[in-house]
């Protein structure tokens, strides 16, 4: 059977935007793939690649990929792994697989804007695979198209509503006046007998429907509950020459776009969308293909892994830079960082020198933009300007961290200012910086931020910006003793004025030398911020106790993170606040204060306390593959689940 022909309408006309929208909420769904729990795996069967039963004789036998598939993936059994998200969040398994039945039918309904009936979602199958391709079809054009496993063909065709209309023998095309999108049900060869195909346009269904009907629905599952390939060489090859056309035009368009008319500026984002318009040519032609698997596990939790394929004589600079960093260990300062950090950030600078260009651009950009809104003279804009030359040296290591503990004891506060900043303290919580730079390099460079910011010119733009109600003051003041010779403290002072009163409070940042390396941390609290850094220079209850983080230390990396569910403690306390602030008689403190006291006990309620950690790795592999893995186990899992529980009343 030849693809079906599919005749344009209006009803069917869309934007690719409104498509990917939608299809991006699928996706979302795909994401959550797994085997089935052992227990319920009679309950959800896996999907049979077999010819399942068929009603009136359809061609089904399979056809060529079409001419220019560079992009392919399926998901497993959604059902399966929606069953075990949900078991791994504490939701019935079924109550989770309706949704994404319920979710998908209401992305084709309100999202595509077909006029289907409700009763659509119960033709939805998701224990057999969703697919999609992309293919680079004639001259410029690209094609898309995701397809879903129907339970039934007359089944479908009942619930598809008034607007059906049979356009090719098995092909049945789902309408409305409105649809901003083009789906068809689609007689189906493997573990379903029909299969609904979706795709921005008409053309894109008959181009990859027959492909994605009666090909890649018999193909064998893969082992993994999510799988996705880039062809990225084919992709180059179909649209590389083109585009190294048009780049030379690139930088002249987003200047009449986006410039200012201030010559230094505008010369500025000229430079710095050449460089990255010439580096993505470049990257396009280093890229060999992306490999994505994904799974879920009942026992384990969530995995991500990415593989990008690099040439061995890459050019572009993203692919040299992102080489260059040999996969070692984690940085040895990292484990001095404090044991109760809710998340945590590390890397290593290889050259500076590598972002020499992109550096200079900038520097235009800011000084121009700065000219062009008239802030400053020549002299003061370039020492604004000038603080983009980032005091690092070549293999410089540094970790980020950040958390909520306090180790001190807080005094009792007697003023509203006292109060204020007290409750800053709690909401912002506290953050380290640990560098393998020396320390006189690094406050060198906070002192020349300071005084850049204190200029005349900057001073007076940042008043009539603020209005006189408002302000904000950086300011030098005496390190604390404790922090040894060469150690800093700069305050950062800040006011704002309503008619709920006056909000004030002073961000402190301390710098410690640590030997060869510093430290700087950053708060609201001073007794606070020098407890924890006097404790990470003796390596005292430290990082490296916590026997959680072990995934850490497992094969190379050459930069990563983790992060907890403490590190969203701000979006829990801003709901509490909205909660509170419906009281309209209650005072604002007294509204911060409960919902403070409000984030405290929900975080103290969960299993983990909110610090089981998220994974995420980068590193580099044979030389040429550079990876990223994602790992969420199952102890954040068991936080999130008591935390929808709390949140929802279901406890």
């Amino acid at each position: 059977m030849h693809a079906p022909r599919v005749q344009a309408s209006s009803a069917h006309a869309c934007s690719n935007r409104s498509f990917v929208l939608t299809a991006l909420l699928g996706a979302s769904l795909a994401v959550a793939c797994s085997a089935p729990p052992p227990l319920r795996t009679q309950d959800v069967p896996s999907a049979d690649v077999t010819a399942a039963p068929q009603g009136p004789a359809f061609d089904l036998s399979p056809v060529p990929a079409p001419s220019g598939v560079f992009a392919k993936g399926r998901a497993k059994n959604l059902a399966a792994s929606l069953q075990v998200l949900g078991g791994l969040v504490g939701v019935p398994g079924d109550v989770v697989v309706g949704a994404g039945k319920g979710m998908t039918a209401q992305a084709l309904a309100r999202g595509l804007r077909l006029e289907i009936e409700p009763s659509f979602a119960e033709q939805i199958s998701l224990d057999t695979p969703v697919d999609f391709a992309i293919a680079a079809v004639d001259g410029p054009d690209i094609s898309l198209a995701v397809s879903i496993g129907l339970t039934s063909i007359d089944g479908a065709k009942a619930a598809a509503g008034p607007k059906l209309a049979e356009i090719g023998p098995g092909v049945w095309a789902l309408g409305g006046e409105r649809a901003k999108a083009a789906c068809a049900i689609m007689a189906s060869a493997g573990a379903s007998p029909a299969r609904l195909v979706c795709g921005p346009r008409e053309s894109d269904i008959a181009n990859l429907g027959p492909y994605l009907a009666r090909t890649l629905s018999i193909e064998p599952l893969p082992s993994q509950d999510l799988v996705a390939d880039i062809d990225v060489a084919a992709l180059n090859a179909k649209f590389g020459g083109m585009a190294r056309k048009i780049v030379p035009g690139v930088p002249m368009i987003a200047a009449k776009r986006f410039g200012t008319g201030n010559p230094t500026y505008d010369k500025g984002l000229e430079e710095a969308v050449r460089f990255i318009a010439n580096d993505a040519t470049l990257v396009l032609e280093d890229l060999k293909n992306i490999h994505v698997e994904g799974k879920i596990d009942p026992a384990q939790g969530l995995d991500l892994d990415v593989r990008a394929e690099l040439s061995p004589t890459s050019k572009s600079w993203f692919a040299k830079t992102s080489l260059a960093g040999a996969s070692l260990k984690v940085p040895d300062i990292l484990w001095k960082g404090p044991a109760d950090a809710s998340g945590a950030v590390f890397g290593t600078v290889v050259d500076p020198a590598a972002y020499g260009d992109i550096t200079k651009a900038l520097k235009g950009m800011v000084s121009g933009g700065l000219e062009a809104l008239k802030i400053g003279n020549e002299g003061e804009r370039k020492k604004v300007a000038d603080l983009l030359d980032l005091p690092l040296s070549k293999n410089a290591s540094f970790v980020g961290l950040g958390g909520f503990g306090h180790l001190t004891k807080r005094a009792e506060p007697k003023t509203a200012k006292e109060r204020q900043q007290q409750h800053f303290d709690r909401l912002m919580g506290w953050y380290m910086v640990g560098s393998s730079q020396k320390a006189d390099v690094l406050g060198k460079w906070l002192k020349d931020a300071a005084a850049a910011f204190n200029q005349p010119g900057v001073q007076k733009a940042l008043k009539k910006e603020l209005g006189k109600d408002d302000a904000v003051a950086i300011s030098t003041a005496a390190a604390p003793k404790e922090l040894g010779k060469g150690a800093l403290q700069l305050n950062v002072a800040f006011s704002s004025k309503s008619e709920a009163g006056v909000e004030e409070g002073t961000l402190m940042m301390l710098l410690m030398p640590d030997g060869d390396n510093t430290w700087l941390a950053v708060g609201f609290d001073r007794g606070e911020l020098i407890e924890r850094l006097l404790r990470a220079k003796d390596g005292k209850d430290s990082l490296k106790g916590r026997t959680d983080l072990s995934a850490l230390t497992q094969g190379g990396t050459n930069g990563g993170a983790f992060i907890t569910m403490q590190s969203f403690r701000s979006s829990v306390y801003a709901m509490m606040f909205m909660k509170g602030a419906m009281d309209k008689k209650a005072k604002l403190d007294d509204i911060a204060l409960q919902a403070m006291k409000g984030t405290d006990d929900v975080f103290a309620s969960l299993p983990q306390k909110g610090l089981a950690p998220i994974f995420m790795r980068t590193s580099v592999q044979n030389g040429t593959v550079l990876a990223f893995d994602l790992e969420l186990r199952k102890p954040v899992l068991d936080d999130a689940s008591a935390l929808v529980k709390f949140f929802t009343g279901a406890r």
